[in-house]
């Protein structure tokens, strides 16, 4: 027998090793976790690589790639831990903007109907300044009050239905139709603020609510609060 003759005595797992084939988990997680563009799919790269490992341990003779496995364990978590920051916050942007939105359409209409029938405190609840007095929204109810009668109704304005706060602006206008106990409408303009223009952070920078309303009557004179 040669030097280059096979070893009669070597354990059949060395003499079967280099026929072994690559597992598919250890190629699965190595893929899925260098797609880095594709949310959370790292994190699938990393649990296959775990699974890979695995499988590799309990039949070594037949499967290879166990190496493999770990780096797509090790690329799947850093990708993974990179898009949970951005995922977190697009879901809480998402959040906030839905609030708005449920702000604007019911909301507002609420806190002043609210006003309307002398609860001040839901009123005053609807605006960002919270150190209004219910003295003087109870000023500005019975001056609408002894103008129009009492509020019987608050709708968006059908025409400005699809306004939207613009880009990068944390404020807007949103017209309001108000229909009063005399059977008068007037266009209310609401004055709503989206974002905290003072924000010095990322924690301070949501905070939407009413800063100003105004009833307009060309004839009379427009009625603001505050």
């Amino acid at each position: 027998m040669t030097q280059f003759e096979s070893n009669p005595y070597a354990h059949p797992e060395d003499m079967l090793h280099d026929d072994a084939k690559t597992h598919g988990l250890a190629i699965g997680s190595l893929v899925c976790s260098l797609v880095c563009c594709i949310p959370f799919l790292g994190l699938l790269g990393a649990l296959l690589g775990v699974f890979g490992v695995m499988a590799i341990s309990r039949d070594p003779v037949r499967y290879k790639g166990k190496g493999m496995a770990i780096a797509g364990i090790i690329i799947g978590l850093i990708v993974g831990l990179v898009w949970l920051p951005g995922a977190y916050f697009g879901w809480k942007g998402v959040s906030y903007a839905m609030e708005i939105g449920q702000f604007v359409k019911n909301g507002i209409p609420s806190h002043v109907m609210a006003g309307g029938q002398g609860d001040y405190a839901k009123f005053l609840d609807g605006f960002v300044d919270k150190t209004l007095s219910e003295a003087d929204a109870t000023a500005y109810f019975t001056e609408l009050e002894g103008r129009y009668g009492a509020i019987r109704s608050v709708s968006i304005d059908p025409q400005q239905q699809q306004q939207q706060a613009q880009p990068g602006q944390p404020e807007f206008d949103m017209d309001y139709i108000v229909t009063f106990a005399d059977d008068s409408t007037h266009v209310m303009q609401a004055h709503i603020q989206v974002a905290n223009p003072n924000a010095t952070g990322w924690n301070d920078a949501f905070g939407y609510g009413l800063i100003r309303i105004t009833v307009e009557d060309a004839d009379a004179g427009d009625l603001t609060f505050p």
